[in-house]
């Protein structure tokens, strides 16, 4: 049996050029080399030049891919940028549908939390967590709920890198987001006032991210005992989606990546030092900008004007023109989200702009060369060079005007790719 390993290398781009020559290309610029050097122009095919490079600017110069040749391309794929989403589940309702718990006087309730992202990444436990509550002699669905909130807030607040999550009681009343004292824990509400129905929201946060944790997101399962009887529904409403494009997942690439520059020293002194493109910041995304949201200032659901659609899914940042940023959470209706972590608005009609990291594209290439056997026989070396450029940008128009009609005319014929 034979391993190969791809080596790759990724280019960076920060959306905008400014250099038209090799000689003035700074960093952040992005473009393509012809074989003589020059920047390819839109349009132009393999006619023109068989072979190509990825110029990326970089900190102390000009950094190049490997060459690309023609022929030698195996697949030219295109990923948009889609944000990451937190998983939320519920027991009992869900801020959409009619349903609650049932309610026992003086019975033990009883739920656990299994955390499966740990298990998914490394070799270690998956964290199982328990929860006990007697009810009261008069219990109450909120009784009942606001003291697994406690504890759930308790095991948050105590060992937050173990148990990254979010928790909210709530009803399908009024009075928007509310807190209260529970067992010495900040239990959080929504909509408690004259409610019909009850729920608990539990959703998953960040982990802090580092390059030797590795980028990772949380998902979580729940499930229920004692005191709960079949009519208590648990609802995955939003499922865990790790996203395209993202920060940690563009810096994860170039970390990898490096490893064929030669930078192979992760943990002995002196450590190296290598220069990083990978941007934390995001773009706003113009196409979506100047739309409006309306809000209330002490709720954490808002309403679009204007359903966003698919342009804007869920785990999208939004930054608001009343000086809000928030994250959705999950979509409630075609218009109406509710945002993670938040408790009120600074105004009630804001316009927004939309945030994105990176679109990403994948040349697969072979790179041929002579062995240095006597017979010199060619060895064909599989290689992948990724390109990572911001939304929207003019970067990305310029490189599919240059890159897809010198695909299209290479030896594999390959489609255009037209990221949105």
């Amino acid at each position: 049996m034979s391993i190969v390993t791809r080596p790759d290398r990724i280019m960076i781009g920060d959306g905008a050029n400014t250099g038209t020559t090799l000689a003035t290309i700074v960093n952040g610029d992005l473009s393509v080399l012809k074989r003589d050097m020059t920047i390819m122009p839109a349009g132009q095919t393999i006619s023109d030049s068989d072979e190509i490079f990825i110029v990326q600017g970089g900190l102390h110069g000009p950094i190049l891919s490997d060459s690309i040749k023609g022929n030698k391309v195996v697949s030219w794929t295109g990923q948009s940028f889609l944000p990451s989403v937190k998983q939320t589940s519920h027991i009992g309702y869900d801020r959409v549908t009619a349903q609650t718990i049932n309610v026992l006087n003086n019975t033990e309730y009883s739920m656990g939390i299994l955390i499966k992202d740990e298990k998914d990444l490394y070799s270690h436990r998956q964290l199982r967590k328990l929860y006990f509550y007697t009810s009261s002699a008069a219990a109450t669905a909120k009784e009942i709920l606001e003291n697994f909130a406690s504890q759930l807030q308790n095991d948050i607040n105590s060992s937050k890198e173990l148990l990254p999550l979010q928790v909210v009681v709530i009803a399908d009343g009024t009075g928007g987001t509310t807190t209260a004292t529970i067992k010495n824990q900040t239990v959080t509400y929504h909509n408690i006032t004259a409610p019909t129905n009850w729920g608990l929201e539990i959703s998953g946060t960040e982990y802090s991210f580092n390059s030797l944790k590795g980028y990772q997101k949380v998902f979580f399962e729940l499930g229920l005992n004692t005191g709960f009887d079949s009519t208590v529904v648990v609802t995955d409403n939003q499922a865990m989606v790790l996203g395209e494009g993202t920060y940690g997942q563009i810096y994860m690439m170039e970390d990898f990546a490096l490893f064929f520059w030669g930078f192979s020293n992760r943990r002995l002194h002196p450590l190296a030092t290598p220069d990083r493109y990978s941007n934390a910041t995001a773009t706003q995304m113009t196409s979506v900008a100047g739309g409006t949201v309306t809000t209330v200032l002490n709720d954490d659901e808002f309403t679009f004007t204007v359903a966003p659609g698919t342009m804007i899914p869920a785990g999208s940042v939004l930054t608001l023109s009343g000086g809000d940023t928030l994250e959705i959470k999950f979509f409630k209706s075609t218009t109406v989200a509710v945002a993670t972590a938040k408790s009120g608005f600074s105004t009630a009609t804001q316009i927004y702009t939309l945030g994105g990291f990176y679109d990403l594209y994948t040349i697969e290439h072979n790179d041929d060369s002579a062995s240095g056997e006597i017979n010199g026989r060619s060895v064909s070396a599989p290689k992948r060079t990724l390109i990572a450029v911001p939304p929207q940008s003019t970067q990305k128009n310029l490189l599919e005007g240059i890159l897809n009609p010198w695909m299209a005319s290479a030896a594999g014929s390959f489609g255009p790719v037209n990221l949105v």
